[in-house]
Order: C-alpha cells, then structure tokens, then sequence
C-alpha cells in the first residue's frame, strides 16, 4: 500500500535553522540537503540532477505516474551514494529495509527514513526523509507525493509535490503527530554509501529581511546572525564569531535607519548601530519559541512575537493583546505594526489574521487551501492593508494593499521566507532561505544576500555542492589598490571610527558606519534625536526631570485656576493650562472663592433677586423658598442670609434699606406692571410690591 491524500503542510519562518545530529551513516547531510533541493517537484519534474522523476514516479502506474513517497525516498539515498538494494516503490519496503539490515533505531538522525502506518508483510501508508533533528528529537521531513487531488491515482500523484513537513513534530514512535496524521512506526537508517564530506564553509539559511527608511536599501540576516546590507543599507554589525543558543529567527530596522536588531528563538535580542536594548526573553522559559519582531514608530521599543501568538513588549511599546491563551489551528509565524505604534497584526502559518489595538481587520487567507504556507507579512504605511507572503513566493493582498506581482507559479531553489515593501508601498521584495531576491513594482533590485566573505583580499562564497557539503567559490581576489571588505572589493580607505558606535554632534546623533559607496566606516550625518530626547553620553535618550507640583494640586496663576496633572516630554508631573474661575469669582489661595463670599451652593452667578425688604417670603429664580433676609442685610444670590450691614452682597451693589431704584428703572417698573395689570384683568386685585418681588411674579405668569 502507499501513500493516501493529506492535509497541506505548513513550512514556518526560520525552519531548518536549528541543530541538528549527525546521520548514523554519517552521510546525512548529504540526503537532507539533496532531499530538500527537490522540494517543490512533482512526479515528472526535472530532479536536482537533471533527470525526469523520482526513481519509476513518472511511469510506475502503467505508464503514469503512481503513488510515489516511496520512489522519492529511495531516489534521495541513492542520490546520495547509499545502497538500496531491497527498496522498491512501497512505503513498508523501507521498514522491512531496517529489519534485514538491523538499521531500525530510535532516536532519529537527519538523513533516516521514518515509515508511518505500517502493518506487516511490507506495507505501510508513508515514508519520508529526516531532513532535522532538534535537540529536544522534534523533527522535520521532506515527504514526496503529498498534497494531491484526484480520486484516482495517476490524478493524485500528477498533482503532489515534494514539500516539507513542518514545523517540527515529536518523533516518539507510536505516536501520532498532528501533521502528519499517521502512527510513526520506526526510523531507519541507510548502509554504505560514500563517506560523510566536510564543510568548507559556514551557510545558514537566511530569515527575514528589513528596509532602510529611503527605500533604496535593505538587510538581509540569516540564522547564525550573520547580516547582509544591499543598496544604501550601512553595515552597523553583525554576530559573526558569536555562538548562539538558539538561531536568529527575525531582524527589524530602527526608524532612522542607523541601526538594527536581530532577534533569536530564544526570545534573546541583538542590537546595532542606533538600536537600543531594551530587554529581551534571553534566558527565560517560553511554552513556544519566538519567530519575529517589530519596532515602534519611535525606535525606543519594539514586540517580539513567539509561534503560539504570545507577545512580549520592550522600551516604549505597549501591550494591546496576544492570542497566547487561544488554540490556533497553526503557529503564529510573523507580525507587524501600525504606524500609530497603538497596534499590530499576528498571521499564522493558515494565513489566519490576529489583530490589536488600532489595527484592521480587512481580511485573511485562513479560510483558503493554500499551495505552501504563509511564511510572513508586512504593513501598508497607512495602517489600512496588508500583505501576506507564503513560502511559494504566493502574495495575498488587504485592505489598501496593492498587488503588484508574486513569485507563486516559479520553481523556487529555496522557500521564500520573508517581504518588505517600498516606502510608497508601491513595490515589495521577497527573500528566500539561500538569500536570493524577488523584486515586484518600483521594488529596484539591489543586491541579494548570498553570503560574500572575505578569505584574506578575496572575495569568497559559500555555496552547497552536489556532495550535500558547503564550498567556497568566485574565489577571485581584488585588483591592487582594492581590499576585500564584507564580501566585496572596495577601493583602499582607511576606517575613522568602529562601526555600530555612535557620537553626539550638537544635539543630533551620529552612527559609526558604511554610508554609500564608502567602503570604510565613518560618521554619519547627525540625526535628531526622538521627540522628548537629547543626545548625552553619546547616545539618545530621555532628559531626568522633577516633578513642578503634586497630582492634583491647584494654584492660582494670573488670576486663573491651574491643576498639577499635565506630563512634560520627559515625563515629570507639571501645571496645566490655568482656566478662569466662574463669573464673580475670582482665584484665592488655589482655588476659586465668590467676592467678598464664600461660594454657595445653587450660586446662580450672583444675581441680586431677593432684595432686603419687610415683605412676604418671595420665591427665587429656581423657584426655591427664600425669606427675604433682615432689613439692612442685603442676601446673597441664593436668598441666603448676607453679611453684617452695609456689606456689598456677591450680588453686587447692594446698599442698607429697601433697594433704590434708579429713574429709569422707574419707567421699566411701570411699564412691567402696566402689562401685567393688562393680563391680570379678570384676577383679583395685585397689591404694590417692591420693584423685585413683581419681577420675581411677572417672571412666573
């Protein structure tokens, strides 16, 4: 029996980049490397070596293509040089395989077959080649013949692949990983074959890339830390020479463009050039390992995202959700944020979209059948789009996102495992695990990242051969007058500061660095610091202050009220802008007081409407019971009692006794009880008032 139809696997950011143990044969190098160079290839593609098909995949099924797992996996170890004496287009011969020649073994090695389903005499469900081997013994495989249509079985296997398997699942034999949906039955390694080779040099698989601010420049990191600048991009550092518990997974540029950091899968953070360190998980338990990052707006912070959606916030970055405590249906493999850094979006292996804070939802690829995994995304920088790109090079626009091109229907050496876009976002790049560059819209092609280095004053690359081994070509060294410099030749200069350091020029700062054509390091132009920060000690970074008042606090400013609780740029506590008391107050003493009163309640702004007379209790404009208070104590506006005689009220231009009317109050008065008397005619009589209480009547008829 072989293979049956299967879920689509899922390729995350950064796979393949961990460590791994060393084949039993000792060739297993060889058969991951020659494995995974045939990813993407159906039954009748053109293999590595220029052949058609894997092994009888292309004709085994009377002369169409058969169910062909197992054709792959015996192709890759007798490409590798390994005997295969007793394999055959069934999965279950690889088991029996292990029994003849007592290769069945646990744990597993990179380069092993790992047989699923198998239930004597011969059969089993699937095969696979071991291309990784983690320290905790999770792996990853190549699997061919996965992911096909059709009921019959020339229509399944014309449309499977050679895809990866991952991320990586547990390897205990008699269970069944979720990926895989098969019962894992045995590794078993191979015999003879040709002697392990050597590497000649270093090549990590590259993760990610970040855009300089211009648009005309780019970084490109690998898993060993090492970083790769193209166009305007300087060179601030990279961790070449330094041993690293984890791989890199992620790199993010500072707003300036002055520096970088890289983040690993141990949450543990590098920084460079301009880039601050703000804190890190490095050393610190995780349930699941990180797989990006990204800066806020102000490059004083930055989030590192882990694969179970968990967030983890530094420096100025705030916290506006995770889907840590959610069951996804894949890992979490990238994130980005908004401009406003009140933000960010997650996207998950499915192409399931989580978003936070000011962040959009406009739309996700979760729901879809996906060719390959989404491996990563990148932001519109209006905040109202995105795009998602998958590990075939596939592009899935939302939102304000323009499509502008995809590398989806290409036969990629390598899977794609990242994006930046342009600064008008009308352009992106991809970047695939072997540093190649796919450039779409006004994206310029500027360089790729395949890994120069320097071996004295030549030029040197690293590359995989044929062998499954690195080696070293376009081994040609510099003409006179040039030196080899970061994998170049450049004309002969003389460095002027260490790159990655910095210097306060006035108030701006400069970053030690290569700047344009200038193959040396040298002082950039000064930048001005971030909003709220002054250059000190030779670094940004927030002035100390003290507090002007206490929160709360009130005092009397130019006559107007002011209250401790406005912050300045540095963050200290100080006075807010004063206001102006109500009318016919004034500020006293750090707070508003009446004049010559203190302030009571139901005060209506001073208004004299109970005048100091003998008459019957009146009723005020709020229609409230007030007795006129004593002769010759004039009343506040509320019609409480006033002060000691011949004291102004807060009314205002009271005087002892009955109140004066003036001769044009006079002719008011009159013409006010004239009207009324009119509308009173079929009323009983009105006896005379003082002026004010008929004002208080007349007001209420």
């Amino acid at each position: 029996m072989r293979r049956f139809a299967r879920p689509l696997t899922v390729l995350v950011l950064g796979a393949l980049s961990g460590l791994s143990v060393d084949a039993r044969a000792g060739n297993g190098a060889q058969i991951a490397s020659i494995a995974i160079a045939n990813v993407g290839k159906g039954a009748c593609s053109t293999d590595s070596t220029g052949g058609i098909g894997f092994a009888s995949s292309c004709t085994g099924n009377g002369g169409q293509p058969e169910y062909w797992c197992a054709d792959f996996a015996r192709w890759v170890w007798g490409a590798a040089g390994v005997d295969t004496a007793g394999l055959d287009a069934a999965a279950g011969s690889f088991y029996v395989y292990g029994q003849n020649n007592n290769t069945l073994h646990y744990p597993p090695s990179v380069g092993d077959a790992v047989v699923f389903d198998y239930s004597g005499d011969g059969v089993a469900n699937h095969v696979a080649i071991v291309v990784q081997v983690n320290a905790d013994n999770t792996i990853e495989t190549v699997s061919g013949d996965w992911g096909g249509n059709g009921a019959s079985e020339a229509a399944f296997s014309s449309s499977s692949s050679a895809v990866f398997n991952t991320p990586a699942y547990a390897s205990t034999v008699g269970t069944v990983p979720g990926i895989m949906g098969m019962t894992i039955s045995g590794f078993v390694s191979s015999v003879g074959g040709a002697p392990p080779c050597t590497d000649a040099c270093a090549l990590a698989a590259r993760v990610g890339m970040a855009r300089a601010p211009t648009g005309e420049g780019y970084w490109i990191a690998d898993a060993a830390g090492h970083v790769y600048p193209e166009g305007n991009a300087s060179f601030f550092g990279d961790l070449t020479g330094v041993s690293l518990t984890q791989p890199v997974v992620g790199i993010a540029a500072t707003p300036s463009g002055q520096g970088y950091w890289m983040v690993a899968a141990d949450g543990g953070v590098f920084a460079f050039g301009n880039a601050g360190f703000h804190g890190s998980r490095g050393g610190s338990p995780l349930n699941k390992p990180v797989v990006g990052m990204a800066s806020t707006p102000t490059g004083l912070g930055y989030w590192l995202v882990a694969a179970d959606g968990g967030i983890f916030t530094y420096g100025d970055a705030a916290f506006e959700g995770s889907a840590g405590g959610m069951t996804l249906n894949k890992p979490v493999v990238g994130m980005a944020a908004t401009t406003t850094g009140h933000g960010y979006w997650l996207v998950a292996a499915d192409g399931g979209i989580f978003n936070y804070g000011d962040a959009p939802f406009e739309g996700s690829a979760g729901g879809m059948t996906l060719n390959a995994p989404v491996v990563g995304m990148a932001a519109s920088a209006t905040g109202k789009g995105y795009w998602l790109v998958a590990a075939d090079g596939g592009i899935f626009t939302y939102g304000d996102a323009t499509f502008h091109g995809s590398a989806g229907g290409m036969t990629l050496a390598k899977p794609v495992v990242g994006m930046a876009t342009t600064a008008d976002i009308g352009g992106y790049w991809l970047v695939a695990a072997d540093g190649g560059i796919f450039t779409y819209g006004d994206a310029p092609y500027l360089g790729n990242g395949l890994g120069s280095t320097c071996s004295g004053n030549t030029p040197v690359q690293c590359v995989v051969a044929a062998s499954g081994c690195t080696v070293t070509s376009n081994a040609t060294a510099c003409a006179a007058g040039d030196a080899c410099d970061h994998g170049t030749c450049q004309a002969t200069c003389t460095d002027t500061c260490t790159a990655g350091s910095s210097r306060c020029s006035g108030t701006g700062l400069e970053v030690c660095g290569h700047y344009g054509s200038e193959p040396c390091n040298t002082w950039s132009a000064a930048a001005a610091c971030p909003t709220g920060q002054s250059c000190t000690g030779d670094v940004c970074s927030s002035p100390t202050c003290t507090d002007a008042c206490e929160p709360g606090a009130t005092e009397c400013m130019g006559g107007e009220l002011a209250t401790c609780g406005a912050t300045t740029d540095a963050g200290c506590r100080t006075w807010g802008s004063p206001t102006a008391c109500q009318f016919g107050q004034t500020c006293q003493a750090g707070g508003c007081a009446s004049v010559g009163h203190g302030a009571h309640a139901g005060d209506d702004g001073g208004v004299d409407d109970g005048g100091s007379t003998d008459a019957a209790p009146v009723k005020d404009a709020a229609g409230k019971g007030v007795d006129g208070s004593t002769k010759g104590q004039p009343s506040s506006g509320d019609g409480s009692s006033g002060s000691a005689s011949e004291t102004p009220s807060s009314g205002g231009g009271c005087t002892t006794g009955a109140q004066r009317a003036t001769p044009w109050q006079s002719l008011l008065f009159a013409a006010l009880l004239g009207f009324n008397l009119v509308r009173r005619r079929r009323r009983a009589p009105v006896l005379a008032v003082p002026a004010a209480g008929l004002a208080e009547r007349s007001g209420r008829d």
